[in-house]
């Protein structure tokens, strides 16, 4: 069964409007995200555009700073300090990839911690969006196997299609008063039920599969690693509760590398040939196969970016206590 990022990205950025909406009354505080990028990569445009987008639908404001694939490393580091000492900006990011000559590590590393809301920083306040967003969906598959169990619980909101401020405004009211205990009886068993599967995770790189397996080991789950000196994927993935596809190239995982009822999540993302955004595994070679599935795009990458607005906003809640009395 096809998951439907777009819908658990929604029930998200709803929660986080009426939190903006007292950050801007209460303090005249507008959560204010700068994204830096260098270059002019076709995907890297996809990106900054859906977090203005999912940013303006809560309230917050997102300001992209776009600098030549020429910049040197000094002018990048020179205005990264001056963005960020500038106190009505919560959240930066330097959104990747960059060219090869921009020592990216350094530059993350200088980016301050409050603000560090990719979480990128070695100890950083905030959890990485895309490993928070992989344990949001799962949290969400674990409500749904649930509810066909017929054991009458069921995750807040019912998995329709929502989108725009006032949709998601209405995202919170459709949840119920009743959300609350129903969510907590699942926080409470979701855990067991991670740690019972046998995870495999593709592509273990620094923004994509590493954050991914941090952040289940840290659960207790049972993670095995999958990369480019593998022998015999197959035999791993075939043994495979749950599959995190991470690489970014089609094709990556077959069907015929995968069990019956596997539950499969694409965050891996790449351009085809017609340059449409395509994953890392044929959506209609495994649908059949695989009990629930997230499609590219409209999977991971939504619930990712509504991670990160949900990052911003706590950075912007947090700078209030910085504020004068």
């Amino acid at each position: 069964m096809l998951i439907d990022g777009r819908t658990i990205a929604n029930h998200i950025l709803a929660s986080l409007i009426s939190r903006v909406d007292e950050l801007q009354e209460t303090y005249d505080v507008q959560p204010h995200l700068v994204v830096i990028r260098v270059g002019d990569d076709p995907a890297t445009t996809s990106y900054v555009n859906q977090k203005a987008k999912k940013a303006k639908e809560i309230g917050a404001l997102v300001s992209a700073y776009n600098f030549p694939d020429t910049i040197t490393q000094e002018k990048l580091q020179e205005s990264i300090d001056f963005l960020q000492n500038k106190t009505d900006i919560h959240g930066l990011i330097l959104q990747l990839p960059v060219p090869p000559h921009i020592e990216y590590e350094k530059l993350i590393l200088d980016i301050l911690p409050d603000k560090d809301v990719d979480g990128f920083r070695p100890n950083s306040p905030f959890t990485i969006p895309i490993a928070s967003a992989v344990v949001k969906i799962l949290e969400l598959v674990y409500a749904k196997e649930l509810e066909k169990r017929n054991l009458g619980v069921t995750r807040a909101g019912d998995p329709q299609k929502l989108s725009g401020q006032n949709e998601a405004k209405e995202a919170i009211s459709e949840s119920g008063e009743s959300a609350g205990p129903q969510v907590d009886i699942i926080n409470s068993t979701f855990h067991s039920w991670l740690t019972s599967k046998k995870i495999v995770v593709i592509g273990k790189g620094k923004t994509g599969g590493e954050p991914i397996i941090d952040i289940l080991r840290k659960q207790g789950a049972k993670v095995t690693v999958i990369d480019s000196s593998t022998m015999n994927p197959e035999l791993i993935t075939k043994k495979a509760d749950i599959i995190v596809t991470a690489v970014g190239r089609p094709s990556t995982l077959t069907a015929d590398m995968i069990k019956k009822d596997v539950i499969l999540l694409g965050v891996g993302l790449s351009m085809d040939t017609d340059v449409k955004f395509v994953g890392d595994y044929n959506e209609e070679e495994i649908k059949d196969i695989a009990s629930w599935y997230t499609p590219t795009p409209g999977g991971v990458g939504p619930v990712n970016v509504a991670c990160l607005m949900e990052n911003l906003v706590i950075a912007a809640e947090n700078s209030i206590k910085q504020l004068p009395s």
